[in-house]
């Protein structure tokens, strides 16, 4: 079984993609960026346990001090950044992390405890409340960065120092009557499309609109309309900071996330899922032999996937996601041997010694999401593959009121506009609402609260109303104007 945190190492992706472009900016400014927020902020020299004029301060809330969660902020970035640097040179960053291994290090007390709040400010509470103080929450992440750090540097300098504490965690919780008996409340989740389905609509909505395009502000929420009070637009940062390292982590090992093998040397065999369409090529060992399959797509503009796999003696088999929303799909040349199985189409090796070379296709159609009918909200939503769309008022000059009074019909037509941003480099595909648009004239609750159905659904036509990726929002300035879901008209 190969997992992202290893296997990523074994994919590269095709620069001038998606996905491509987002993990260049984070290599050439998100990384040094957050590495000056934790400086400036007084997170990166918390290790060295001495009093911050933070630990004073009141917690924004209660009863989570604001400065609680500086240990997993220090380990998320030194894990982000061991990722980045198995794949490129980068000297400043590299001794960042050297830094900040050696000053964890240096706060580990005598039993092997390591946590910044308990030593510095409350040493006499060690493990007395762990739903809220967030000691477990805190290690996990310190494992996960010392384990990035062993595979980029091949020591045990991080290491060392989380398993003694590790080993300290083992002593102090257990079913032994003289243990605690405790968690910390943070549940854990086969093959299966409708997990790689929410994975797909997460990474291209709720991941990549969380950072702007260049690297240097994060949402902690993802709204799904703007209001007077809460426009749409990016922070610099935030007290509990626990989303900008977050994409550090994950763009980091992103090929690992794009599809898993199983290599079966001894049976000169292996197989490969594929769960994300991107630009990418995977290259692994399966005995003597090394495995390479290459993506080519423009995928979530375009729904057409080539597949080269090359392979001199391992038979290798393949299976390939087709995502629940897609109607229809197309292997070409033509595979009628293929199976599918919890949406999942197996291509067998046999077909691909003498096919290595294929294309798969999906059509990628507008279509509209209707909410739940239980929310009462009776919007629709425009969807185009996994991307889900928004209107933004750079595009739509004209509104006022965060595009509320804005009403969508189900036999609205929808064109396809593609669009290149020369500011961040970025291509994607716009949607314009050409017939189907109208604005709703609220003047009439001026003059009686009882308005029948037919008067709510009737608004003044729109000659254009244009859409762009949820994931692009708030990157071209305008007034923070922004909605997903526009109310469903007759």
């Amino acid at each position: 079984m190969a997992y992202p945190q290893t296997s990523f190492i074994h994919t590269s992706l095709t620069p001038d993609t998606l996905l491509g472009q987002r993990r260049q900016a984070v290599s050439a400014n998100t990384l040094q960026y957050q590495l000056d927020v934790l400086k400036k902020t007084g997170r990166y020299d918390a290790f060295k346990l001495k009093w911050h004029p933070v630990y004073d301060r009141a917690p924004e809330v209660w009863p989570i001090p604001d400065h609680l969660f500086w240990d997993s902020d220090v380990a998320k970035w030194i894990e982000g950044a061991c990722y980045f640097l198995q794949q490129q040179s980068m000297p400043a960053i590299a001794k960042a992390v050297d830094e900040l291994v050696d000053m964890i290090r240096s706060a580990q007390q005598p039993d092997g405890y390591l946590n910044i709040h308990y030593t510095v400010v409350d040493p006499g509470n060690r493990f007395t409340n762990l739903k809220d103080m967030h000691e477990l929450y805190n290690c996990g992440h310190l494992i996960e960065a010392a384990l990035a750090h062993q595979a980029l540097c091949r020591n045990d300098q991080l290491l060392s120092p989380i398993c003694s504490y590790v080993d300290l965690l083992c002593k102090v919780f257990g079913p032994g009557p003289d243990q605690t008996h405790g968690y910390p409340g943070h549940p854990e989740i086969d093959l299966d499309r409708k997990f790689a389905d929410i994975m797909e609509l997460c990474l291209y909505n709720a991941v990549l609109t969380a950072m702007s395009t260049d690297g240097k502000k994060f949402t902690y929420v993802n709204q799904l309309a703007s209001s007077d009070k809460d426009l749409s637009e990016r922070d610099d940062w935030f007290t509990v900071a626990c989303c900008p390292p977050n994409m550090l982590r994950l763009l980091g090992t992103i090929g690992g996330y794009i599809w898993t093998y199983n290599a079966m040397a001894e049976y000169r065999s292996a197989h490969i899922d594929v769960h994300l369409y991107v630009g990418a090529k995977l290259t692994f060992d399966c005995g003597s032999d090394i495995v390479e399959l290459q993506q080519e797509t423009n995928w979530p503009s375009s729904g057409d996937v080539e597949f080269s796999l090359r392979s001199k003696s391992a038979k290798v088999d393949i299976r390939l996601r087709i995502p629940g929303w897609a109607e229809s799909w197309k292997i070409t040349p033509e595979c009628p041997d293929a199976e599918m199985k919890k949406g999942y189409l197996r291509i067998r090796s046999n077909w691909l010694e003498k096919n290595p070379d294929f294309t798969l296709s999906i059509p990628l159609k507008p279509r509209l999401l209707l909410s739940h009918p239980l929310t009462n909200q009776n919007t629709l939503t425009i969807a185009r593959g996994p991307v889900v769309y928004c209107v933004e008022d750079v595009d739509n000059a004209w509104v006022e009121d965060h595009f509320e009074s804005v009403l969508l019909s189900a036999e609205c037509k929808i064109t396809e506009e593609e669009v290149h941003d020369p500011k961040s480099g970025i291509s994607y595909v716009a949607l314009n609402v050409t017939k189907g648009a109208s604005i709703l004239d609220t003047r009439a609750f001026e003059e009686t609260p009882f308005l029948t159905n037919d008067k709510l659904s009737k608004g003044k036509p729109l000659q254009e109303l244009k859409f762009v990726p949820y994931y692009f929002r708030a990157n071209r300035g305008g007034k923070g104007h922004m909605r997903v879901g526009l109310k469903k008209t007759n």
